[in-house]
């Protein structure tokens, strides 16, 4: 496999962590409870990151064909 498994973990991590911290300064900047917009913020980069390390594992298995 061109790209090993902790890459791909490491990319859905990465997801993770910038889009909850993108979701935490945005709540600040705000003056909102910061809380609600962590956890969906990164949930939403788990799934964003997530497809994209799939995209990269598919792109990956259709070459290798």
């Amino acid at each position: 496999s061109k790209f090993p498994t902790s890459f791909l973990l490491i990319s859905v991590s990465s997801f993770t962590l910038i889009t909850s911290l993108t979701g935490y300064f945005y709540a600040k900047s705000k003056e909102k409870d910061v809380m609600p917009y962590v956890m969906v913020s990164g949930f939403l980069g788990a799934i964003l990151g997530e497809a994209i390390a799939q995209s990269f594992c598919k792109e990956e298995h259709e070459i290798t064909k």
